[in-house]
């Protein structure tokens, strides 16, 4: 294999700033610090769009005792229910959904 070693310049426009990519997931990561979502929300942006029926028997039920926000976890009411919100704080769910995404059973089917 040969290698052919180059100088280049490339010029940046104002509007952007070269980033460490450490750097910016912290900020993403800030940015996110607080901030809530409900069920909607969440399966659209870390379930692909799945309906909220799927979220709720493919993760939060058979995951409750980890994700519920009474034992340290993310969300809020795991087990829903008539009148009762589920909330999730959107970080820490972010986090998790990265480090267990290979636990979930993705292509589970409802029960109805």
């Amino acid at each position: 294999m040969q290698t052919i070693e180059a100088n280049v310049s490339i010029q940046v426009p104002k509007e952007y700033v070269l980033v460490k990519r450490a750097e910016l997931q912290e900020l993403r990561e800030q940015s996110q610090q607080g901030r809530t979502c409900d069920v909607n929300e969440f399966r659209t942006q870390f379930c692909g769009g799945r309906s909220a029926e799927w979220v709720r028997q493919a993760i939060f039920i058979p995951f409750a005792d980890e994700i519920d926000f009474a034992k340290g976890g993310w969300l809020i009411n795991p087990h829903g229910g008539r009148g009762r919100k589920q909330l999730i704080f959107v970080n820490p769910a972010s986090r998790w959904m990265d480090k267990n995404r290979m636990r979930i059973k993705w292509d589970e089917r409802l029960i109805r």
